[in-house]
């Protein structure tokens, strides 16, 4: 089976790609099974919260459209910090979602991508942060799939090598 689990569509703030066009996409690949998972996260620029009801709307619709050519599933990048597990809950509650990327953008409510978080602590700082973060929301919260970008912390990392030796 060919899949591809982490779609980011024009539901997402990282994306402007329709969804019908990565089906399509998917479909010139011999892919038979896709799940889009678009962001959910709160941060710096404020929250970033998907339309929910007009995304399961289109997941619908395309599912309907494509029902024996794809296996359409309906996920959600949930950009994740212990303090907002609540919120969270309630929107895993509240819609059929199939798969869940539990993943780890903020931490203190700033970015990592504007280097906010980072911003006056050294390196051994963030990065124990970063994963005290991902420890104490693995604790508090346990309605998701799979953990994302466990290493994230390491794409904004402006002192080069990455150490876990401290």
């Amino acid at each position: 089976m060919n899949a591809d689990y982490h779609v980011h569509t024009n539901f997402s703030c990282d994306s402007n790609a329709i969804m019908e066009d990565y089906i399509k996409q998917a479909l010139l690949l011999n892919i038979n099974e896709i799940c889009f998972t678009d962001h959910t996260d709160f941060g710096n620029s404020g929250c970033v919260i998907c339309d929910y009801k007009n995304y399961f709307k289109e997941i619908k619709r395309l599912k309907e459209k494509y029902a024996n050519k794809i296996k359409i599933k309906q996920g959600m990048e949930f950009g994740m910090q212990a303090h907002h597990k609540d919120y969270f809950e309630d929107v895993f509650k509240k819609y059929p979602f199939d798969f869940i990327i539990m993943s780890f953008h903020l931490v203190e409510d700033k970015d990592l991508w504007d280097r906010s978080f980072q911003y006056g602590k050294t390196q051994a700082q963030y990065n124990r942060r970063y994963y005290e973060e991902i420890y104490n929301t693995v604790k508090v919260y346990n309605n998701y799939s799979v953990l994302g970008h466990l290493d994230l912390i390491r794409r904004y990392d402006d002192f080069g090598e990455y150490p876990f030796k401290y």
